[in-house]
């Protein structure tokens, strides 16, 4: 029943969009729309030792290959939310139906695991490690990258590891270290790495310390010479001390009165239409929000009228050193009861299938049900 009810709400996705002038709508945020899915995706998550959630999985990464890699379209990383949240280790699955998700044979159950061969330059191991991202590179190679915040130092680093054939990946390398001795630990989340049209190296990260910059880095390779570019310039509803002015929502749905204050980015994912243009995909924190027919709780899922999260949607402008967002959040927690993100969405990822009016873009999001965090899968589309 669940495969039967996941295949045709897949093709109804993929139905609705075939007839539209999809490529024209597509980098117009005003008119893009998305439903909550209904269901979380099964993903046999993976345990260490000493776990005590046996459920949740969370912040997925999505490459998507049309021709296939190691005989999968779509693989996808995720972390694990073991019971202790600082300890998020990722796993991959891979699939050709996104119905059926496999480990693939032969590779690592987890990643970037244990956490004692990962430190810093100072030789201390990472107290919260987090974020994976996944991202295709030359030679047919697919990486995988980790974030890992140093309580002891107050730095940060980024790893990566690759794999050729799925199954052997490569001893991971620290890529970047961000030794400001900050003790806030929302830095460097959420990396977003594409390939510019010089084939360089770009990466999109956020720095929640000031209400969620979005900082770009630059490298001519995966495994080294990063280096930070510049902060993105922030336009539209949501960026740093940005507020929301009164009466900009266009949608029923939504009292004016939640614009009136300030949210902060948390959460990053891109979606690659093509080299020069990409699709925005924010997961954003409120402290005070009111919303017709959604609950209104807090991050830990607590009836105090702070929410967790709206996802949000925009493109990149000036050549990726800027961002335009809508006022209009994307998509919001699942109001229905028991529903797998009925507390708040979360961390989104994104891909684009298709050419021309079949164009299509999946959307897959984590979700909160004030118990565990699990992924599911829905579509953009025009409409809004």
């Amino acid at each position: 029943m669940y495969v039967l009810r996941l295949s045709v709400l897949i093709a109804l996705f993929t139905l609705v969009l075939a007839g539209s002038d999809y490529s024209s709508d597509l980098l117009n945020p005003s008119r893009l729309s998305a439903v909550n899915a209904p269901f979380p995706l099964n993903m046999r998550v993976p345990r260490p030792p000493h776990s005590e959630d046996t459920i949740s999985f969370l912040h997925p990464s999505a490459v998507y290959y049309p021709k296939r890699f190691c005989g999968y379209k779509y693989w996808v990383g995720f972390t694990l939310n073991n019971g202790i949240h600082t300890n998020e280790y990722p796993f991959i699955r891979c699939s050709n139906d996104l119905i059926t998700w496999d480990s693939f044979p032969g590779a690592p159950s987890m990643l970037f695991y244990p956490l004692t061969d990962y430190p810093d330059s100072h030789g201390l191991i990472p107290a919260y490690w987090s974020d994976v991202f996944l991202f295709p590179g030359d030679g047919g190679k697919l990486w995988c990258g980790i974030r890992g915040w140093y309580d002891a130092t107050g730095h940060v680093c980024l790893w990566v590891t690759s794999t050729s054939d799925g199954a052997t990946w490569t001893k991971p390398v620290k890529i970047f270290e961000d030794s400001s001795g900050s003790q806030n630990n929302a830095r460097w989340m959420s990396p977003c790495v594409f390939r510019d049209t010089s084939g360089a190296y770009r990466m999109w990260a956020v720095n929640a310390d000031y209400y969620g910059r979005i900082v770009r880095l630059g490298a001519p390779s995966p495994d080294s010479g990063w280096a930070v570019i510049d902060t993105v310039k922030e336009h539209g509803a949501v960026g740093q001390y940005a507020d929301f002015p009164a009466g900009t929502s266009t949608d029923t749905q939504y009292d004016d009165s939640i614009w009136t204050g300030k949210y902060c980015v948390w959460h990053l994912g891109l979606v690659e239409v093509d080299t020069e243009q990409t699709l925005v995909l924010l997961t954003a924190r409120r402290d005070s929000i009111s919303i017709t027919g959604h609950a209104v709780l807090d991050r830990t899922g607590t009836l105090t009228g702070r929410p967790g999260n709206a996802l949000f949607v925009g493109v990149m402008t000036d050549g990726g050193a800027g961002i335009k967002l809508r006022y209009d959040p994307l998509l919001l927690n699942n109001p229905v009861d028991r529903a797998f993100d009925w507390a708040y969405p979360y961390r989104a990822c994104g891909w684009v299938e298709g050419v021309g009016q079949q164009m299509i873009v999946r959307m897959l999001y984590t979700g909160f049900d004030k118990s565990h965090y699990r992924v599911g899968l829905t579509s953009i589309q025009p409409g809004h």
